[in-house]
Order: C-alpha cells, then sequence, then structure tokens
C-alpha cells in the first residue's frame, strides 16, 4: 500500500479546556470545605451548560462529595449533641448516688 502524497491532512480538534470552578469545587470537597465546594460546584455545572466547557465530571464529584460530607456532618453533630444531652440527663438522675459516695 502506498501512501497518497496529496491526501488531504489530518487535522484534529483542540480539546475543550476544563472549568476551573469544577476543579477547585471537587478539592474544596475532598479538603472539607463542603458548602463552598458544593457551592462552587453548582456554579460550574450552571457555566459549563452555559459554555460547553470540560469538566461536567469534575463539577458534578464536587457536589456529591460536598454533600455527602456535608450529611456524614450533620449526623455526627445529632450525634454528638444527643450524647452530651444524654449524659447531663442521666448524670441529673444519678445526682444523689454522687452525693453519698464521699
Amino acid at each position: 500500500m502506498t501512501s497518497d502524497p496529496y491526501a488531504a491532512a489530518q487535522y484534529y480538534a483542540s480539546p475543550r479546556p476544563t472549568n476551573v470552578l469544577a476543579i477547585i469545587s471537587l478539592i474544596a470537597s475532598c479538603v472539607g470545605f463542603t458548602v463552598p465546594g458544593i457551592i462552587m460546584g453548582h456554579i460550574a455545572l450552571h457555566q459549563i451548560k452555559q459554555t460547553r466547557e470540560g469538566g461536567h465530571g469534575l463539577a458534578l464529584a464536587g457536589v456529591i462529595v460536598g454533600y455527602c460530607l456535608f450529611a456524614i456532618a450533620l449526623v455526627l453533630i445529632v450525634v454528638y449533641v444527643l450524647v452530651f444531652v444524654g449524659l447531663f440527663v442521666w448524670l441529673g438522675d444519678n445526682a444523689s448516688n454522687f452525693k453519698n459516695v464521699g
């Protein structure tokens, strides 16, 4: 097979630029800044829809990770508060037992 010296050159489309806010959203969410990560992820998704930039998966991952970590933090705060409220109630009910010890 001989190649045609007059064949048209192949041109490749340049890659789409990645939305910077999508990258920052994922990093912020993974580091623990969940609320800024969620907000930046939603903004990045909106920008990507308008400008057709790359990074949709990054922005979506930033939003999902942010929501998951935020939910875990809320559950831990509720458990923490319930444990201490229960501890204070238990100590209040058993205060007379501690007075008679000494």
